[in-house]
């Protein structure tokens, strides 16, 4: 189970109608033929992760991915003006930095929802600026607010 559709099937569950919950992901990978499955809304947007590699190939694909991230960040600000969430929640995830970035810039709230006991990079940063970060495990290294309790 994709740990963002499990979060919208809990909204749901919780009186959310589907068509006021949006799933934002990547064009690539097992989410892609899951969403299409299910009830609610959905963007693809075009991103790729970086390479942490400073090999020469590492070098060449980190460059060729800042004109990807560019329009990505661009579709995701222009998704969430058009949307107007009041909340955006983030499971991590390279694909989720576009739209959380841009949710950041224009004042709407993110809350990030880490279900590993080592987060990585994309809920890291995102943490420093969530509203409320929602952890798996109590020794959970994720920085940021994750005292307290939340209700859906």
């Amino acid at each position: 189970m994709n740990p963002a559709i499990a979060v919208l099937e809990l909204l749901n569950e919780a009186g959310h109608e589907a068509s006021t919950l949006h799933y934002v992901g990547s064009d690539r990978g097992v989410e892609v033929g899951l969403i299409a499955t299910t009830p609610f809304p959905s963007t693809l947007l075009r991103v790729r992760g970086f390479r942490r590699s400073l090999s020469p190939r590492g070098i060449l694909h980190n460059l060729g991915m800042v004109p990807v991230m560019a329009k990505a960040n661009r579709s995701a600000r222009t998704l969430l003006e058009t949307l107007k969430p009041r909340v955006v929640v983030s499971v991590g995830g390279y694909a989720s930095v576009p739209i959380c970035r841009a949710a950041r810039r224009l004042g709407i709230p993110v809350v990030t929802c880490s279900y590993d006991r080592t987060p990585g990079l994309a809920t890291r940063e995102q943490s420093r600026y969530a509203e409320v970060s929602a952890v798996a495990y109590g020794d959970s290294t994720l920085r940021g607010p994750t005292d307290g309790h939340a209700r859906v």
